[in-house]
């Protein structure tokens, strides 16, 4: 078996990969490192001559017309984040938090809260409120930052939501591992 890799972002190299790939009978699969509907047409012929088909692609061009033709696919992001890499650089907020927890940590043994976090991000120019915002439920979602609630002792029924960097994220580990060498 043999695998040939292209990126295709252009008619002429589609048509130049459907004729080597015709031409070539020990060429059997194609990885094509693109995945808009353009492909579709190519895909259709060299799976009906038996050819296994792979895509690697960013979520946002990803045709889903090409599924019926693929083998598999690999969608780049989720690739990434599962190794502990992310397309967003997190760092800059990663940063800023791990400064504030040793900071309250160092104090009083606290905690650091969501709403402080937000404020001081826009206060110290990292993001602006919206995007703090957004970006913090992206990275509670991701896993990257846990949130958990403590007790509000002004007001015991409306307990504090806080946040600190989730250390079993893999994204997380490396931060750490290059922030703090």
């Amino acid at each position: 078996m043999l695998a040939l890799v292209l990126e295709l972002n252009r008619l002429p190299a589609n048509l130049d990969a459907l004729e080597l790939f015709y031409s070539e009978d020990d060429l059997d699969t194609l990885v094509l490192a693109a995945g808009d509907a353009d492909y579709v047409e190519v895909m259709q012929r060299l799976r009906s001559k038996g050819k296994r088909l792979f895509v690697i692609t960013l979520e946002k061009n990803f045709a889903s017309e090409l599924l019926p033709y693929l083998t598999g696919h690999a969608i780049i992001e989720k690739e990434l984040t599962s190794i502990g890499y992310d397309l967003i650089d997190y760092s800059p907020l990663l940063k800023f938090l791990y400064n504030l927890q040793q900071f309250h940590h160092s104090k009083t043994g606290g905690f650091v809260a969501a709403s402080l976090y937000m404020r001081k991000l826009e206060e110290y120019n990292i993001v602006t409120q919206n995007t703090a915002k957004s970006l913090l439920s992206q990275m509670i979602e991701n896993n990257v930052i846990a949130k958990y609630t403590v007790e509000n002792p002004s007001t015991p029924e409306h307990p504090t939501s806080a946040i600190k960097l989730n250390e079993s994220s893999e994204v997380v580990k490396n931060f750490i591992r290059n922030y703090l060498d």
